[in-house]
């Protein structure tokens, strides 16, 4: 079979009595694009022949890079999903500079418990039923920067007014990508060492951290 055509072009070609590279090798150009048209009879005529001179692409352009997770959140407090959300931040950051990519587009994503449904799910530390509330800023410059992309997802997450006990899920997305070598000379992005200082290197650590933070906080508390 050759690249790119289908089963109507596959009819076509049988009425022609061609049914292998082989065979569509017999017919000539000419009556090829009578019959196909110009651009599709000369495409026809190269590619029976083992010639296609389009350049080859390996990876798809990635579209957006992101981080979520919806198990086990459970904040009791602002400062809570607050510091969560900047460390998810620190592992966006991570994401687009192994990518060597920056964003311009910033989605916050966050499942909250939707009115009626249960506190506790029947699957332990599940999200359960959720209503998905979403909220999207465009940056004035593609970056790959934490502080940024923190302080950006914060002025959202804060503009929501959520109830923090009602958090069931969490994710930042960022869009319209560029690679560093593009945005770069476009512009810096004033980009500091805005990791945050006990940031996780993967979002399960970052829940990790999070449980652990509050099993301390108990045991201050008894």
């Amino acid at each position: 079979a050759l690249p790119i055509f289908g089963r109507s072009m596959e009819h076509k070609l049988a009425s022609l009595n061609v049914k292998t590279c082989g065979d569509l090798q017999n017919i000539t150009m000419a009556k090829l694009q009578k019959e196909f048209g110009p651009k599709t009879g000369q495409t026809l005529y190269r590619f029976c022949r083992g010639l296609d001179d389009r350049p080859v692409q390996t990876e798809k352009e990635r579209k957006s890079v992101s981080a979520e997770i919806n198990y086990g959140i459970r904040f009791t407090q602002v400062k809570e999903a607050e510091s969560f959300l900047l460390n998810l931040a620190g592992e966006i950051q991570r994401r687009l500079e192994t990518a060597g990519m920056k964003g311009q587009k910033l989605t916050l994503k966050i499942m909250v418990r939707k009115a009626g449904a249960p506190i506790e799910p029947a699957k332990f530390g599940g999200h359960g039923i959720c209503d998905n509330i979403a909220r999207t800023v465009t940056l004035d410059h593609a970056t790959d920067s934490a502080q940024i992309i923190g302080k950006e997802t914060l002025n959202m997450f804060n503009a929501m007014k959520l109830n923090i006990h009602d958090m069931r899920g969490v994710g930042i997305q960022m869009h319209q990508l560029l690679s560093v070598c593009k945005s770069s000379s476009a512009g810096s992005s004033n980009k500091q060492s805005s990791l945050p200082p006990s940031g996780s290197r993967s979002v399960i650590d970052l829940l990790q951290n999070h449980k652990s933070k509050n099993t301390l906080e108990d045991r201050k508390s008894t």
